[in-house]
């Protein structure tokens, strides 16, 4: 496998969506690039106030995708990226 400094050149791509449940929200991570994604990590945009998700700082291989949960409000935009991907940014929600 590669060493981890040669992660960056390893450029992948990331698709994301949102969607409310009964406990908050629904965060849906898809690695549509080529390479796996590494320490692919969701955080507020302005505030880096903690979330309440079920699982962050993980990998993607090629082709997968991961359903996050996050429990209460959003009130701001919410930033997902990995070490090797572009940062894509879902818009924050009101209140659950």
């Amino acid at each position: 496998g590669p060493h981890i400094s040669d992660v960056e050149k390893m450029k992948t791509l990331l698709e994301t969506s949102m969607e409310q449940t009964e406990q908050g929200f629904k965060i849906t991570v898809v690695n549509v690039g080529e390479y796996p994604a590494f320490e692919v990590a969701i955080e507020q945009a302005e505030n880096n106030s903690p979330l309440i998700l079920s699982d962050n700082y993980f990998w993607l291989d090629k082709g997968e995708s991961k359903e996050i949960y996050l429990e209460g409000e959003i009130s701001e935009d919410l930033n997902i990226s990995a070490w090797n991907s572009e940062k894509t940014t879902i818009k924050g929600k009101t209140k659950h």
